[in-house]
């Protein structure tokens, strides 16, 4: 009986013991878990604070850009009403039309044209058509002067039998070809004063048999450009000197 009861109270010690160990490392446990939570909300608490922080940082910078925005908008609205008012438009000018033939002479198909080197006036073709002028030229010669080539050729009026005679270097050569078949006709060029109303210039001339022709001289493009322009409904708009 007696050791029953000694191995009952041995019993109910050593659980006592077990109990209170157990209670003291839950305890611990607990403080613990409590801690770490602790720590935890802690650290939470500061980063809400840091992001409360930059947030308020990061709207007072938008703040500002917005008032500078805004100063700048009131600065340009300003320079423009300004400028504005400092636009003074020009006054319409009327500008008189500029015609490109105003200072060129109006000629017909046929006009009178004068060659002063021998003091004589022809009955000339006026012809847009042609690149060079030329001259109805006659018993032509050629001949060497002091080196150089010469021609000598009469010109003759188509209202008289009368003829010019002329002796001219010549200036260069050109060959005129007919026709597939033919070899060509060298022609020599000569230079004339020649005078058509108001104006009076030096032309070259191709020297050919237009005795066949009605006219003695035709006057091509060479010279007429940037002088006159041809009207083929007007004859003898120029009157013989």
């Amino acid at each position: 009986m007696k050791k029953a009861f000694v191995a009952i109270s041995l019993v109910s010690l050593l659980s006592a013991c077990a109990s209170q160990d157990y209670y003291q490392k839950q305890e611990a446990h607990n403080q613990q878990s409590t801690q770490q939570l602790t720590q935890l909300q802690d650290q939470q608490s500061q980063n809400l604070a840091q992001c409360s922080q930059h947030n308020q940082q990061s709207i007072a910078e938008l703040k500002s850009i917005q008032q500078q925005l805004d100063e700048m908008k009131v600065v340009n609205q300003r320079t423009l009403s300004a400028a504005q008012k400092e636009i003074v438009l020009p006054l319409p000018v009327s500008c008189p039309e500029q015609s490109i033939a105003s200072h060129k002479m109006i000629i017909g198909e046929t006009e009178w044209v004068f060659l002063p080197g021998i003091n004589e006036t022809f009955l000339a073709r006026i012809d847009t058509g042609a690149t060079t002028s030329s001259l109805n030229a006659t018993n032509i010669d050629r001949f060497e002067r002091e080196g150089k080539e010469w021609v000598r050729f009469s010109l003759s009026h188509v209202e008289s039998e009368t003829q010019a005679q002329f002796e001219l270097p010549v200036k260069r050569n050109v060959s005129i070809v007919q026709s597939s078949n033919d070899d060509g006709e060298r022609r020599p060029v000569v230079e004339l004063m020649i005078t058509l109303g108001s104006a009076n210039e030096l032309t070259e001339f191709t020297l050919a048999d237009r005795s066949h022709l009605n006219f003695p001289i035709l006057i091509g493009r060479n010279f007429l450009r940037d002088i006159a322009l041809v009207d083929v409904a007007l004859n003898k708009t120029i009157a013989k000197p």
